[in-house]
């Protein structure tokens, strides 16, 4: 029976395949490290949501576990450089790959997974699409995430409408980017690609304003999916946080984004072929946008829409 975990264990065994024909032991290391997190045996489930989601969307056809396991080595590259820069200690209550192995080889390391990402799409063009649209796709996204990175460090938010601008460069190119994938593949279960393109970067900017509201070190008595008092109160400065300086209150900006989330998912199912994978794809969406406490509460607000 097709399920978020049958799809995520079938990208899983690649990945890991992938790390065991690392010849570097200290690079197959820091590769494990980067997917595991500390001494986890089973990768993150956050870590895989973006391959996943092309594997579903790709609709079985050939070369998706390639595109799925390139697209997850761009996404971690950036995160280990991202907590370098933003001096962060964990990542989800995980050790950060700086803190282990050195800021040099987090620069270095970066650079290698970027290289190998490149190097699949550039391997999937050469064998499943001449064009040269994986590759081509891959690295516009990475411009466009590496733009906002470096807009987030000059100018403040100020504006609802540049807090949305930056995450559509940020996360949302980067679902932006499974849905191009997913599309190459002739199997694919999207009926309107560009429509499905949209849909995905919404789903990436909703994915980008859960991230920034919950804490990165949950406590096992909190029941909600946003963060504490105390984390509100330190993380003021940074990102989403800073709307509040302008106007906004905390419960503006939570309820905005279940709306937003709630939109993006119901323009997705407009945009897919109906069948076994259409519902798990939904669902699979409610839990990157919302968090997987929250599905049910997603359900409801969505039909109320």
């Amino acid at each position: 029976m097709l399920s978020i975990d049958t799809v995520r264990q079938e990208l899983q065994c690649e990945i890991e395949v992938f790390i065991n024909d690392i010849c570097d032991e200290r690079q197959k290391e820091q590769m494990r490290f980067v997917f595991y997190g500390g001494d986890s045996k089973i990768p993150k489930w956050g870590s895989l949501a973006r391959g996943s989601l092309l594997l579903l969307l790709s609709g079985g056809g050939s070369g998706r576990l390639l595109l799925a396991k390139s697209i997850e080595l761009s996404h971690h590259a950036s995160l280990i450089v991202d907590d370098q820069i933003d001096k962060a200690y964990t990542r989800r209550g995980k050790p950060v790959f700086w803190i282990k192995y050195g800021s040099e080889d987090c620069i270095l390391f970066s650079h290698m997974m970027v290289a190998m990402a490149i190097t699949g799409f550039a391997l999937f063009d050469r064998n499943h699409d001449r064009g040269g649209h994986a590759q081509s796709y891959a690295l516009k996204a990475m411009h466009h995430m590496a733009d906002a990175e470096l807009e987030a460090r000059r100018t403040p938010i100020d504006s609802l409408e540049i807090y949305l601008s930056r995450a559509h460069r940020k996360t949302g190119s980067l679902y932006k980017l499974v849905g191009q994938l997913a599309g190459l593949i002739s199997t694919t279960i999207i009926l309107d690609r560009n429509s499905c393109v949209s849909a995905l970067q919404m789903i990436g900017v909703a994915r980008q304003m859960l991230d920034d509201f919950v804490d990165a070190t949950p406590t096992s008595q909190q029941n909600s999916i946003f963060v504490s008092q105390r984390a509100e109160e330190e993380n003021r400065n940074r990102s989403i946080y800073q709307l509040l300086e302008y106007g906004f209150t905390l419960n503006q900006l939570k309820k905005l984004h279940e709306q937003y989330s709630c939109e993006a998912i119901q323009s997705l199912k407009q945009c897919l072929c109906n069948g076994p994978e259409k519902q798990v794809i939904i669902s699979l969406c409610e839990q990157v946008c919302l968090g997987s406490s929250s599905v049910a509460k997603a359900r409801v607000s969505a039909r109320s829409l």
